[in-house]
């Protein structure tokens, strides 16, 4: 955030894509996590993406990160099935521990992060029980993640904020603690409405 409101607005692409190379050097996935013992030790700050389902937080964890398969992005709702974290600017080589137990020597970079892909809500094809302990442990974790830092919540821009957005942000409300950043972002404003040109 401080990066973004450092440069204006009006650098083109190629100026935000070289602030996130430099940005954000290393990405990894670590784990996908159902509830909060398999959450990854919080040992650094943490960004959590959350939105309805296919409102395109996978995409914007891509395109943040400059890697386009990183976050699995599909126009099928429901595809991100649990909590799934990704370490960034951690120490090199730590891809040889999550692959293969070894034990790599070094520090993890001053600026390393956690980013959190979290399910979508709303008309994803899951079952309600499913979408119940989804509802219970954001919660938890919005309540009782320590290392949390901020939270974006992404919202269809071409129709603003709807049932499962209010439900969200009623849940941000009663969970969120005042000290963790809660930031809204406005995606697909590039894609076209239908009847739009008519009006």
């Amino acid at each position: 955030l401080n990066a973004m409101t450092t440069f204006p607005s009006e650098n083109d692409d190629r100026i935000f894509e070289a602030i996130s190379n430099a940005l954000v050097r290393r990405v990894l996935f670590v784990t996908g996590a159902v509830d909060m013992a398999g959450c990854p030790p919080s040992d650094r700050g943490e960004a959590a993406f959350i939105g309805r389902s296919n409102v395109g937080k996978s995409s914007l964890v891509n395109m943040i990160t400059n890697r386009k398969g990183l976050a699995f992005a599909s126009k099928t709702p429901g595809k991100t099935q649990q909590f799934n974290f990704f370490t960034v600017n951690d120490k090199p080589g730590r891809e040889k521990e999550f692959k293969y137990g070894d034990v790599v020597e070094g520090e993890t970079d001053l600026d390393s992060f956690y980013m959190v892909d979290l399910p979508g809500f709303g008309f994803a094809k899951v079952p309600e029980k499913q979408r119940r302990e989804w509802s219970d442990f954001m919660s938890n974790y919005l309540s009782n993640r320590k290392s949390l830092s901020v939270v974006f919540h992404l919202v269809d821009g071409r129709h603003g904020p709807i049932d499962e957005d209010a439900t969200i942000m009623k849940q941000v409300g009663e969970s969120l603690p005042k000290n963790v950043a809660y930031v809204v972002v406005l995606t697909k404003a590039d894609k076209n409405v239908k009847g739009a040109s008519k009006k």
